[in-house]
C-alpha cells in the first residue's frame, strides 16, 4: 500500500533540495547492481558515502521521523 504523506518538504527547503542534487557526483548506477541485474540497470545514482547524498538522506529522515502519518503508517524500528 502507497500512502501519501504531503508536507514532508515546503516548496523552498525542495528547491535548495534540487539545487544540491543539479551538482552533486552522479554515477553509473550499475555500479551497485548485482551480477544478472548490471545487464538491464540503466540508472544514475549517488554513492552511498556523497556527503550531498548523506546530508539530504539526514535532512529528509528528520523531516520523515517528525511527520505523524509517517510514524502512524510506518512504525519503523529502523530506516536504512
Amino acid at each position: 500500500m502507497l500512502i501519501k504523506i504531503p508536507g514532508v518538504l515546503d516548496r523552498s527547503l525542495l528547491a535548495q533540495c534540487r539545487e544540491q542534487l543539479a551538482t552533486a557526483n552522479w554515477q553509473d548506477g550499475r555500479g551497485s547492481a548485482g551480477y544478472l541485474s548490471r545487464a538491464v540497470k540503466n540508472n544514475a545514482q549517488l554513492a552511498d558515502t556523497d556527503p550531498t547524498a548523506r546530508r539530504l538522506g539526514e535532512l529528509i529522515l528528520a523531516r520523515l521521523e517528525s511527520h505523524s502519518t509517517f510514524v502512524s503508517a510506518a512504525l519503523p524500528l529502523k530506516v536504512l
